[in-house]
C-alpha cells in the first residue's frame, strides 16, 4: 500500500498553535508560533538537529554520534527523508525566522517496512554501527508495544526527534511542542501519537502534555536482551513508550 502522505486538503504552511513564553532575555514574554516546517529550510533543519539534538539525546551522547562522521551523514539522510514528508513542525518567535525548536514527525502505517537500516540496498543500509544499534533498539521497542493492536488503528503519528535551541531551554517550549499534537492529529486525520522517549527531559515534557505511558524498560534490561544495546552513562535510566490519544 502507498505510504501515508499529507492530505492535499491541509493548507501549507499551516500554523497550528501560538503561545506566550519568556524571550531570550529571560524576562519579557513574547509570542511563539508552531507551524509546518518550511520546505525551503530542510538543510537548516538538518544542521539544527546536528547542533542541538545529537549531543543532547542520551543514546546519541552515549555512542558519541557527534564524532561519528558516517552516523552523521546517514542520520542526515534519514532526517531529510522525514522532512520531505511535510509532516514535521517547527517553533518560531513571531516576526522571526530563527528556528527555536523542531520536531521530526512521520506517520507509521501497518503496511510500512521498518527494516530500512537492515536493507541489503547500499543506498538505504546504515553502515554506522552506532547509529544502527540505536535504530535496532527502537525496532525492538516497537515489537514490545504495538500501537496498531493496542489502539486498534491502521496508522499513528510517530516522533523521530525533538530539539530546542539552547538559548530557549527552560521555557516550557518542548511541552508546547507536545501540546500541539491533538491539533496535528486532527489535521492529519489520525487518532494516536506514539513516541519512544529515551531521556527524562522528553518524558517529563510529554507527561505535562497528558501523554500516557505504554511501556517502561530500563537500559539495564535492554542490555540483557541484546548486548549491542549498551549506552554508557544512562544505565540507571528508563526508556518509555508514551502515547497521546485524540478524544472522540
Amino acid at each position: 500500500m502507498k505510504k501515508f502522505t499529507r492530505p492535499s486538503s491541509l493548507e501549507y504552511p499551516t500554523i497550528y498553535y501560538k503561545f506566550k513564553a519568556l524571550d531570550i532575555d529571560g524576562e519579557t514574554k513574547v509570542q511563539y508560533r508552531i507551524q509546518d516546517f518550511p520546505r525551503d529550510r530542510h538543510e537548516d533543519g538538518v544542521k539544527f538537529m546536528i547542533n542541538y539534538f545529537v549531543d543532547e539525546v542520551p543514546t546519541f551522547k552515549a555512542r558519541d554520534i557527534g564524532s561519528d562522521r558516517v552516523a552523521l551523514i546517514e542520520g542526515s539522510r534519514l532526517w531529510r527523508d522525514i522532512l520531505a514528508e511535510d509532516i514535521s513542525i517547527a517553533c518560531f518567535k513571531e516576526e522571526s525566522d530563527e528556528i527555536i525548536s523542531m520536531n521530526l514527525l512521520t506517520v507509521k502505517t501497518k503496511f510500512d517496512d521498518d527494516s530500512e537500516n537492515c536493507d541489503d540496498d547500499d543506498n538505504t543500509k546504515i553502515h554506522s554501527r552506532n547509529l544502527n544499534d540505536i535504530l535496532h533498539m527502537h525496532n525492538l521497542l516497537q515489537k514490545q508495544f504495538d500501537p496498531f493492536k493496542h489502539y486498534g488503528v491502521d496508522a499513528y503519528l510517530y516522533a523521530c526527534g525533538l530539539a530546542v535551541h539552547p538559548d530557549y531551554r527552560g521555557r516550557g517550549i518542548a511541552t508546547e511542542m507536545f501540546k500541539v499534537r491533538p491539533l496535528l492529529l486532527k489535521a492529519l486525520g489520525l487518532k494516536v501519537a506514539t513516541s519512544h522517549f529515551v531521556g527524562v527531559g522528553g518524558q517529563n515534557a510529554a507527561a505535562k502534555a497528558c501523554y500516557e505511558e505504554n511501556l517502561v524498560i530500563s537500559y539495564d534490561e535492554l542490555y540483557k536482551i541484546n548486548t549491542d544495546y549498551y549506552f554508557s552513562g544512562v544505565d540507571n535510566s528508563n526508556v518509555k513508550i508514551m502515547s497521546l490519544i485524540l478524544p472522540e
